[in-house]
């Protein structure tokens, strides 16, 4: 999955999948797990399940990898 991400994505978290965020272009912040992280191009942020992950681009393009696969029921998002 790919996504442009261009300001605050909302937060959330994955019950059982670990996520791989894979800049594609421009920047990724991210903040888990009680720490931030920044990504550039060809660079990668990997979240553990069941951590809350709030996503911050900065005109950003990501590949988003999920293991095991995606599944929406999985997923939970503050609101």
């Amino acid at each position: 999955m790919t996504a442009d991400l261009n300001g605050l994505h909302s937060r959330r978290m994955n019950r059982r999948s670990a996520k791989l965020y894979l800049v594609l272009s421009g920047k990724l912040r991210v903040i888990s797990g009680g720490m931030e992280r920044e990504a550039g191009p060809l660079s990668g942020i990997t979240v553990e399940p069941g951590t809350w992950v709030e996503l911050i681009g900065y005109a950003a393009k990501i590949a988003i990898v999920y293991s095991p696969a995606f599944n929406p029921a999985d997923e939970t998002i503050d609101e």
